[in-house]
């Protein structure tokens, strides 16, 4: 598996599609065309391959905050009711409480960064997929490439979806002064920037870097991870709709998928 020859191992034997989506405040953009709605419609899709092959499938809340449920569970031959009550419990938090709806996998109390229970569901023969645009500072990114990295050795197969929307997220800002409140500014702070091309590029090589040394940290060969990158614009809700079909057909991993599901 770890080299690559998925079709004849993995492929052959029943497994436990993990989908983890990146929870980050960051994932709730660019307005109209979000990360988080982009997550929401990949662990869709990779739920219902899943079930067609009667197959296993939990959506996994990411870096969730504490006291949140992380796990929703599908077994295998999922209805679609079900299948859309994880995806929106991803891209709305709507709660999957009701077990006619989704199970929920939670044994252990819900702790910070989702990752109560995880190890118990991360058995081998699994496949983890990583929804996420790895903005997240280095004591989370070190966190999840550790938990990347023993996943791996117990021969579990991760793959790695970088949502790489700071293109349409540049588009949209224009130069000048903005005022900006939220996390990381104190009342008694000028929360007033002026954002110029030096600003802009600054915030570019800063993403760049994060991205890089995560993905550094994981140790992931470059097959086991893809990049989905944004166009340079704002994209309308047709275009957004398309700007998914495409980089979802050409994905490597996901048609990977796909392939077992018609086997």
């Amino acid at each position: 598996r770890l080299q690559g020859d998925w079709s004849s191992d993995v492929c052959s034997s029943d497994l436990r599609l993990i989908t983890s989506a990146d929870m980050s405040p960051t994932m709730d953009g660019p307005e109209a065309a979000s990360k988080l709605q982009i997550a929401a419609w990949i662990a869709e899709a990779a739920a219902f391959i899943a079930s067609a092959s009667a197959d296993e499938a939990i959506v996994h809340r990411l870096f969730a905050s504490g006291g949140e449920r992380p796990f929703a569970l599908l077994p295998g031959r999922s209805g679609r009711g079900q299948i859309a009550a994880a995806a929106r419990w991803i891209a709305e938090g709507v709660a999957v409480e009701d077990s006619a709806a989704v199970a929920a996998q939670n044994a252990e109390k819900p702790a910070a960064g989702g990752w109560a229970g995880f190890d118990q569901i991360a058995a081998p023969a699994s496949v983890w997929l990583i929804l996420t645009d790895a903005y997240f500072d280095a004591e989370r990114a070190a966190a999840l490439a550790r938990r990347i990295r023993a996943a791996r050795a117990s021969y579990c197969w991760v793959h790695v979806i970088v949502l790489d929307s700071w293109p349409a997220e540049r588009a949209e800002i224009e130069q000048g002064d903005y005022f900006i409140v939220g996390p990381g500014v104190k009342e008694a702070d000028d929360p007033r920037y002026e954002l110029n091309q030096e600003r802009l590029d600054a915030v570019e090589r800063a993403i760049a870097r994060r991205r890089t040394e995560f993905l550094e940290r994981s140790q992931l060969p470059r097959r086991d991870w893809s990049h989905w990158q944004w166009p340079s614009k704002r994209l309308s809700r047709e275009q957004f709709a398309q700007f998914f079909r495409e980089h979802f057909e050409r994905d490597e991993f996901l048609s990977a998928l796909f392939q077992r599901q018609s086997s």
